[in-house]
């Protein structure tokens, strides 16, 4: 993989834990979490990302979500640093 595509790959992962920064933000403003993960959910919904779920998600199951999202960021930045190294020795 080039430096250029795992760069873009780890902003394309930094953009989307932004947005669910914003999501948690969003979560926070209510006064429950069932309220809050609605309020996400229905947003989601409405921007058609995600359909509408049958129950709503708990706190756990969003944070786990991100948690891999993170995950995926770290992996993509391990890949740049490294393309970048290879391509500065040869």
């Amino acid at each position: 993989m080039s430096p250029a595509a795992a760069a873009l790959a780890t902003l394309a992962f930094t953009a989307l834990l932004l947005f669910d920064a914003l999501l948690f933000r969003l979560m926070a403003s209510h006064d429950s979490e069932v309220s809050g993960g609605g309020a996400v959910d229905d947003l989601l919904a409405r921007m058609r990302l995600k359909p509408m779920p049958a129950a709503t998600r708990s706190l756990d199951q969003r944070i786990s979500g991100t948690r891999r999202l993170l995950m995926k960021q770290r992996m993509a930045f391990a890949v740049f640093a490294a393309a970048s190294l290879m391509a500065a020795l040869l």
